[in-house]
């Protein structure tokens, strides 16, 4: 169900603009340009990275049963490309209220969900069994980084009871799992293991709650990307001090795009950097949209004049596509595809922040 609910979210989102591998490159989180640019412009943002272990023959036998079943159809203009179906639309629209896609933030938190689960599910454990005296239990979590976290935590809490601790941990729990749907808190809350009260795996939960094992890991992922925000909002004491521990890298720039970058802080020129490091020049132009993509404050002006950026916003507009050919036929051929690119990390945000912004002045009224 939830499985079947992104991957028609993000078809609907992208159409036939891109193959079936770029929705499987965004759930993952691949670290490729052309990916992490997919999820800016199209507004998936909060889909990247949530499923990073997705076997990509589960992910193309879903799509064939999903096409197979009417909720896809293979695009007549596109190799292994797809769009929804009228049967597909109206599932999407009865379906997506009910499930938790605004508690994703993949793209802020994908690099430290897995850590701060695994924080949360060992804190619980140990402090489950220190209370029961109980100190030779085996740690469900084999991580070193996890285990020097919670061994920190317990530390610093060392003149507080395991009593107080647990009471402390349950009131936060109970204030993020009231906010988040109600099947998620339940997967969530049967994965706990306590003292002498085993977890379920993913694939007892599967069978217990009659879901695909798919759709439990993405209902888990869910809940966790809400702790992390609600965390973040609300500064829930002792989880704040485990998400400290976690990975707080948020940047999806590449090794090779950051050298790039220090490169141009440093005044040297495009020519320059491709010769110093032996690379075309094409790939330093990769690593500026890239910088784009990643900084809104990163300034386009030097590579797009504002007619040349006029130009290419106002052919998106009047093809209403955001293929490359198609907007490169529709502006002065002068125009590279490298300016095409970096524009429309530019035209995406400023479409976002428009949004926002009626966003913003609905929700007053509510």
């Amino acid at each position: 169900m939830l499985f079947n609910g992104i991957i028609l979210t993000c078809t609907e989102v992208i159409k036939d603009t891109r193959s079936s591998s770029a929705i499987y490159h965004l759930l993952t989180g691949k670290k490729g340009i052309q990916t992490v640019h997919d999820a800016r412009l199209f507004e998936l943002e909060r889909f990247y990275g949530i499923y990073p272990g997705l076997d990509k023959k589960i992910f193309t036998d879903r799509m064939d049963d999903l096409t197979t079943e009417g909720y896809l159809i293979r695009s007549k203009q596109a190799d292994h490309s797809y769009l929804l179906s009228p049967f597909g639309k109206d599932w999407l629209i009865h379906h997506q209220a009910g499930l938790p896609f605004d508690d994703y933030n993949g793209f802020s938190y994908s690099k430290m969900d897995n850590e701060f689960y695994q924080g949360i599910l060992l804190l619980i454990q140990t402090y489950t069994n220190s209370y029961k005296q109980h100190f030779s239990f085996i740690p469900l979590i084999d991580n070193r980084d996890v285990t020097q976290s919670i061994k920190a935590i317990y530390r610093v809490h060392k003149k507080i009871s395991d009593a107080k601790m647990l009471e402390g941990l349950y009131d936060e729990l109970h204030h993020v799992l009231r906010k988040t749907n109600p099947l998620a808190a339940k997967l969530f809350v049967d994965r706990l293991t306590g003292y002498k009260d085993y977890g379920l795996s993913i694939s007892q939960l599967a069978i217990a709650y009659d879901l695909s094992k798919e759709d439990v890991q993405l209902f888990l992922v869910a809940v966790v990307h809400l702790f992390i925000t609600e965390v973040k909002q609300n500064k829930l004491p002792i989880l704040s001090q485990l998400l400290q521990y976690c990975s707080m890298e948020t940047s999806f720039i590449t090794a090779s795009a950051e050298k790039t970058n220090a490169m141009m802080q440093l005044g040297m020129t495009i020519e320059e950097i491709a010769e110093r490091r032996k690379l075309k020049q094409n790939t330093i132009y990769d690593h500026i949209v890239e910088m784009a993509l990643i900084d809104s404050d990163f300034s386009i002006k030097p590579y797009v004049s504002e007619h040349e950026f006029q130009a290419i916003e106002s052919a998106v507009h009047t093809c209403k596509s955001l293929k490359l050919k198609t907007i490169k036929k529709a502006v002065d051929h002068q125009i590279s595809y490298f300016q095409i690119r970096l524009s429309l990390t530019r035209i995406h945000l400023s479409k976002s922040d428009e949004r926002r912004e009626v966003h913003d002045k609905t929700t007053d009224f509510t």
